[in-house]
C-alpha cells in the first residue's frame, strides 16, 4: 500500500534541469539553455556511472561520481590533478586567484587563511547571527503583503545578510537589494559555456551575458577594496 508519504516521494522531483538520456552534440552546449548554465544538458548517463569522460574540442571532460575516487582526485592525490587553464580563464575573471583557480603551494596557503573561518568552534559563534538572519527572514514573509514567496529569490537574500554579517562585519556596507542583482549577474557570466576561453578568442564572449557580469565584478570588488570607516 503506498502511502500519501511514499507517494509524495515517488512523485516529487527536486529542482534541477531537465536531462537528456544521452550526450548532446557538442554545439548544443554553445546555445539556448546548456549555454546559460554548465549543468544543464549533461545527461541521465553521467550519473549513473561512477566515471564517464567526454571530449570536446581539445578537451578531455571527467565525470567522477564515485566517492571514493571523487576523495582521491580532491583531497588523497589532490597534487597529482591540476585546475585545467580552461577552468582558471572561465573562472578566473570572476574569482580571482582564489580556492577554485589556483594549485599547489598557492592553493595550499588560500585554504589554510580560510580554513580558521570554518571550524566548528568558529561557525558555533556565528550561530546567533544565523538565527537572527533567520528570524528576520521569518518575520518579513509573515508580515510580507503576498501570499505567494520566491523561496529561491529569499534564500538568496538571506544568503547575502549572513555573509554580509559574518565574513565582512558589514563592513563593505552590502545590502541584499544593492548587491544581489550584480553578484546574479556574475555568476550567470561565470556559469556561460563560452567559446572564447575553448577557441583563445575572448572576443567571441561579448554579449549582454558578460558586459552585465563585467558591470557586476567591478561594482562588488570596488566595494569591497573601500577603505572602511
Amino acid at each position: 500500500v503506498m502511502t500519501d508519504a511514499t507517494a509524495f516521494a515517488h512523485h516529487f522531483r527536486p529542482a534541477a534541469p531537465e536531462r537528456p538520456d544521452d550526450w548532446l552534440p557538442v554545439w548544443r552546449i554553445f546555445v539556448d539553455k546548456q549555454a546559460q548554465n554548465a549543468l544543464n544538458g549533461w545527461p541521465t548517463v553521467a550519473f549513473e556511472h561512477h566515471y564517464k569522460a567526454r571530449k570536446v574540442f581539445s578537451l578531455n571532460y571527467h565525470f567522477i561520481s564515485d566517492p571514493e575516487a571523487i576523495q582521491h582526485v580532491l583531497i588523497d592525490k589532490l597534487g597529482n590533478y591540476q585546475k585545467p587553464a580552461i577552468v582558471k580563464k572561465m573562472l578566473g575573471a570572476a574569482l580571482g586567484e582564489g580556492l577554485l583557480t589556483t594549485d599547489g603551494e598557492a592553493w595550499r596557503e588560500q585554504r589554510r587563511v580560510m580554513a580558521p573561518v570554518f571550524t566548528p568552534g568558529m561557525v558555533t559563534e556565528f550561530m546567533p547571527t544565523f538565527a537572527r538572519v533567520a528570524e528576520q527572514t521569518a518575520d518579513r514573509w509573515a508580515t510580507g503583503d503576498s501570499d505567494v514567496i520566491d523561496v529561491a529569490a529569499e534564500s538568496v537574500r538571506t544568503t547575502f545578510d549572513i555573509i554580509n554579517a559574518t565574513l565582512f562585519s558589514s563592513a563593505a556596507g552590502f545590502t541584499v537589494d544593492e548587491a544581489s542583482g550584480h553578484m546574479a549577474a556574475v555568476m550567470a557570466a561565470t556559469g556561460q559555456y563560452r567559446l572564447g576561453p575553448l577557441l583563445g578568442m575572448p572576443w567571441l564572449d561579448q554579449n549582454p551575458v558578460q558586459w552585465r557580469g563585467a558591470i557586476g565584478r567591478r561594482v562588488i570588488i570596488g566595494r569591497l577594496a573601500e577603505p572602511s570607516t
